[in-house]
């Protein structure tokens, strides 16, 4: 009875650490704006507190008798660092908007992952200890530990992508997930006969059946609390996680928005920047009739395009979620896109749509997020350049944007623009820059009708931007001032690693380029050292293994002749190589994933 009593213990064990990681790996990701760059810093300090558990575990072993109660501990722990990664940016004293450093982002992972990580080491290692009275050896022991334990988390990783699918609230899954673990630990104390953790037990099972019980509430209060976090000056109306993202919608300052892991990503009243970008657009394009809009977010671009005389508007992206979302909350002037025959919404990647329409269109406008993930990466990469040029008619025009600074370039924005002006540059003959916060490239073949001059493009706007437009085509002189023009070109032209920043799916550069913007404000020294080993590419990993490969054989040849102490060491020395050599693999294997499936968010 109690063999199978602690075997279910260490599948539920098992089964509750895998779901609690996936949880608050998801939480994670939003306080990082969708960064997978962050989840190496996750992982570094999760495994340095699983470490420190175990060492724990070790020097203090006669505390294993309370298994019981670290069991409703860890229940509790879960909980608690559920609301703390919810709450990571107000905790590291980051604004809303701010993108988190990598200084802040280091030292608060480091504590902020300690509760479970350092619980999991501890109850691990006492849990092994406990096998060691059905088992014949002590490795006996801890590989039938390490049989049910991950046997528990392939079960969860199975139930909670399930859930995750159907997308049943996070918060509710976590509360569930707390209140079995302290239901078999509850149980176990009246198997076991362990009355002095019964009470401890039994406390922490009420606690969680009160919370679920009012789940509602407690749920409410959950997403209030990440909201402060994400937009604490407005008025959060809904919210809902999608296979891809968090989205929430609220009243800010008057004005209806949209936000995506922590970032507004639409401002469904804003009009005259809506006006303003459909304005360019149909002057740079010379009036386009058939557009292809790629990404949400671009309801008012599609409203004022209306506004003109074309004859369809096409608007491809995945998240279904998104298209229900926005049409329950839209205001009623953004409704009537919906209903508009001259528009038509495809639930689709729209790498997938561009590979495989044979339509052409004179206009694509890509509005995709930044490429700070590889979900948003594959959207600025030299193939799928390739894959929006094939669909363009004969003098059609492509535009993307990015954050920018119309006076000041500094180095790491810089580099974002340089990289996809030559990303751009290698499958487009030209290439035009309208600078300004949020800066537009466009472009096309030699035969479009793209434009640098303010005055031939002043004259389009003229004719074709609606007289009940509040942007008016005088505008265009302000978009489109020559010495900003000049000033962003050259800054771009002039980089010195710009030959190196062509942006392709098999070389991505979001992770480098995230890198040096999360590290501006860190030692000039480390970010020109990261260029260095950047530029050096593969050869840079050679040093290093030189200088390992030389200590092994001095250490063989001179310091320890101690075959017993050889293999002790060795052993050791295995064993650090080999979970090394596993994290980092796991790592790329799920960069690999994300960059191939587009999401970590739902699986």
């Amino acid at each position: 009875m109690k063999k199978c009593l602690y075997r279910l213990i260490f599948s539920s064990l098992g089964a509750f650490t895998a779901l609690t990681q996936a949880i608050l790996i998801r939480e994670y990701l939003v306080s990082f704006q969708g960064s997978e760059l962050s989840l190496g810093i996750f992982y570094a300090s999760w495994f340095f507190w699983v470490a420190l558990g175990a060492a724990l575990a070790i020097k203090h072993s006669s505390a294993s008798k309370h298994l019981l109660t670290f069991l409703s501990i860890y229940a509790l722990a879960a909980a608690l660092q559920f609301l703390v990664f919810r709450n990571l940016k107000y905790l590291a004293g980051v604004e809303a908007w701010e993108l988190l450093s990598f200084q802040k982002a280091l030292l608060l992972t480091v504590f902020a992952n300690a509760p479970i990580s350092l619980l999991t080491g501890l109850i691990f290692t006492y849990g092994c200890w406990y096998f060691k009275n059905f088992t014949s050896s002590s490795k006996d022991a801890v590989s039938s530990a390490y049989i049910y334990e991950s046997l528990g988390s392939f079960l969860a990783g199975i139930c909670l992508t399930f859930l995750l699918i159907n997308l049943i609230n996070t918060a509710l899954i976590i509360l569930a997930s707390c209140l079995f673990l302290s239901f078999l630990s509850a149980v176990s104390s009246v198997v076991l006969k362990n009355k002095g953790e019964r009470a401890f037990s039994f406390s922490v099972l009420a606690l969680f059946i009160l919370l679920l019980a009012f789940r509602i509430p407690v749920n409410r209060a959950i997403g209030t609390l990440r909201w402060q976090t994400i937009l604490p000056e407005a008025e959060l109306i809904d919210e809902i996680d999608t296979p891809y993202r968090h989205l929430a919608v609220a009243e800010y300052k008057g004005n209806l928005v949209i936000t995506s892991d922590g970032k507004i990503l639409v401002n469904l009243t804003d009009r005259i920047a809506a006006e303003q970008n459909a304005s360019l657009f149909a002057a740079m394009a010379d009036l386009p009739v058939n557009i292809l809009i790629l990404g949400e977010g671009s309801e008012n671009k599609i409203s004022s395009l209306l506004s003109f005389q074309v004859k369809k508007i096409t608007n491809v992206y995945q998240d279904r979620r998104y298209f229900y979302f926005l049409k329950k909350h839209a205001p009623d002037e953004i409704k009537t896109i919906f209903q508009d025959k001259k528009t038509e919404f495809i639930m689709q990647d729209p790498r997938k749509y561009l590979a495989d329409t044979a339509e052409k269109f004179d206009l694509i406008v890509i509005n995709k997020p930044e490429p700070s993930s590889l979900y948003a990466n594959k959207y600025y990469t030299k193939e799928f350049y390739k894959l929006v040029k094939k669909a363009l008619s004969d003098r059609g025009v492509a535009t993307i944007k990015i954050s920018s600074d119309k006076n000041f370039l500094g180095e790491e924005i810089r580099d974002y623009g340089t990289s996809v002006y030559q990303t751009l540059s290698n499958v487009f003959e030209k290439i035009v820059i309208v600078p300004a916060e949020t800066a537009w490239f466009f472009a096309g073949n030699n035969n479009s009708p793209l434009s640098q001059s303010a005055d031939e493009l002043f004259l389009r706007a003229d004719v074709y931007t609606p007289g009940d437009f509040k942007f008016k085509a005088a505008g265009i002189y302000s978009l489109l001032e020559e010495d900003r023009i000049e000033f962003v070109k050259n800054s771009y032209l002039n980089n010195p690693i710009i030959e190196n920043l062509v942006n392709s799916d098999n070389r991505p550069l979001t992770y480098f380029l995230n890198l040096l913007f999360s590290l501006r404000y860190a030692d000039s020294r480390l970010v020109k050292m990261l260029k260095i080993i950047f530029l050096s590419g593969w050869m840079v990993f050679i040093f290093p293994a030189m200088i390992l490969f030389f200590l092994r054989i001095c250490y063989l040849k001179y310091i320890d002749s101690s075959i017993d102490k050889r293999f002790i060491f060795s052993a050791k020395l295995y064993q650090f190589f080999s979970g090394f050599s596993s994290i980092v693999y796991y790592l790329i294997l799920l960069f690999l994933f994300q960059n191939r499936f587009g999401t970590v968010f739902q699986y």
